[in-house]
């Protein structure tokens, strides 16, 4: 009777488990729109783009990363306040100072929890527009906030709002003229002169350099700073004094300037090379290496300093790639990378791309592919792909004569062989007509 009765059970949650109709999700989003994990899917997606956007930022890279912001469009959650505040920090990298100030009086910031990260880039918005009652009331609010965030009890911004208005832009000078920096603490001497530097008021500074004491110019920073201070001032002789000994990634790079302007290129790769090693994501040092790469015919480095440099998938960086694999004859390579910018600009390619995909395919040895290249070089205006067009006309088989078989015949080779076994011995010179038989049949004939 038990089993009879399990069995009717069973049966009957069967029949009911039949009726029931499953939907299955048609697409992985609504898939997951069912789960709990939504949420926590959009989160992550979310924090994923804002960290592409800040490494952008970080790298210099202002365009990319406010394209990325436009594309993102998050118009609510907790990212919209991430991006208003990096769409601040881009504006005011961009020199645009009043539409920073502008983002970060959105409502949202109001609130101490989010106004304490932004109070700090509005009140040098303020400053930087020269507004002088703004940058002290809303310096007034975030100094109570940040205050105890700060080594130096925020010092640097205390100064730059106390010199906004008409004192900023009137009578700074007498600040830097009259301030005696003798006596000042180490931390303070810091300030001081990252501020003159700042304010490109480093002449007045530099007249009272020779009062400060050895304890003072035994700081690496200190003497860094002065240094600075001396080579904007063009004194390269004194900056160069004042960076003996230090090496820091800017000191490298400067002192790399120097040898740079001076035509000494080795000098300078080298010092470059240093202040990369110092400071893997000097952009800088980065910047002059690989044209200093190329000059110096420096292909393996060249190409690893233009990898280094394009972590992102820049194309002009694709396109340096490219040339320095052709220098490296490694053809196929370089032609690869020059389809894939090809392809990202949706086939239309520049005479340079056009130039260095001819020269690939001629010393690849395919002639109807460096026609093709070479033609369209020619039609945008290039030269030396037009003789080349010329020579393709008139030649069968062109890109096979651009080499020749024997390398190691040069012209003092060509000439020993012409004149090696001939006969040095002097010609004997046979008589046939005497002159004087010729001279009497003119004379006959004149008669």
């Amino acid at each position: 009777m038990k089993l009879t009765f399990v069995f009717i059970l069973i049966t009957a949650s069967f029949s009911l488990l039949c009726q029931t109709k499953f939907k299955y999700p048609k697409s992985e989003s609504m898939l997951l729109s069912k789960t709990t994990n939504f949420k926590a899917y959009n989160d992550h997606k979310a924090l994923r783009i804002l960290d592409e956007i800040k490494y952008y930022i970080l790298q210099g890279d202002l365009g990319q990363a406010k394209l990325k912001l436009i594309q993102a469009k998050y118009e609510s959650g907790f990212s919209k306040p991430i991006q208003l505040r990096y769409l601040a920090i881009i504006e005011f990298l961009n020199g645009k100072y009043k539409k920073s100030s502008e983002i970060l009086s959105n409502n949202i910031f109001q609130s101490p929890k989010y106004f304490k990260k932004v109070c700090l880039l509005q009140t040098l918005n303020f400053v930087m527009i020269d507004n002088k009652n703004e940058a002290k009331n809303n310096w007034r609010r975030c100094e109570s906030l940040t205050y105890h965030d700060s080594e130096n009890n925020q010092s640097w911004m205390h100064t730059l709002v106390a010199l906004t208005g008409n004192y900023f832009t009137k009578d700074k000078i007498n600040f830097f003229k009259n301030k005696s920096i003798r006596a000042s603490s180490l931390d303070n001497l810091k300030l001081y002169l990252k501020l003159a530097l700042y304010l490109d008021e480093y002449n007045y500074v530099l007249k009272k350099i020779e009062t400060l004491d050895y304890l003072a110019l035994e700081d690496p920073q200190i003497r860094e700073l002065i240094g600075i201070m001396f080579y904007r001032a063009s004194n390269f002789s004194k900056a160069m004094q004042y960076f003996a000994n230090l090496e820091t990634p800017n000191i490298n790079n400067i002192k790399a300037s120097f040898y740079q302007a001076d035509k000494k290129y080795e000098l300078a790769y080298a010092a470059y090379k240093v202040a990369l090693k110092s400071k893997d994501d000097s952009k800088l040092a980065l910047t002059n290496l690989i044209p200093l790469s190329w000059k110096l015919r420096q292909w393996n480095e060249g190409l690893k300093y233009t990898l280094q440099h394009d972590k992102r998938e820049n194309l002009k960086y694709k396109h340096l790639q490219a040339a320095y694999l052709s220098q490296k004859e490694d053809y196929e390579k370089s032609n690869k990378i020059l389809r894939y910018i090809m392809r990202k600009k949706n086939n239309t390619v520049s005479k340079q791309i056009n130039t260095i995909i001819s020269y690939n395919y001629l010393k690849l040895k395919d002639n109807k592919k460096a026609a093709k290249y070479i033609s369209r070089s020619c039609e945008l205006s290039d030269g030396m792909s037009c003789m080349f067009q010329f020579h393709f006309s008139s030649w069968d088989n062109f890109a096979q004569q651009t080499t020749k078989s024997d390398q190691s015949i040069i012209r003092s080779n060509l000439y020993k062989r012409y004149i090696a076994g001939l006969n040095n011995d002097k010609l004997d010179e046979h008589s046939y007509i005497e002159q004087k038989h010729i001279e009497k049949l003119d004379l006959k004939e004149s008669f």
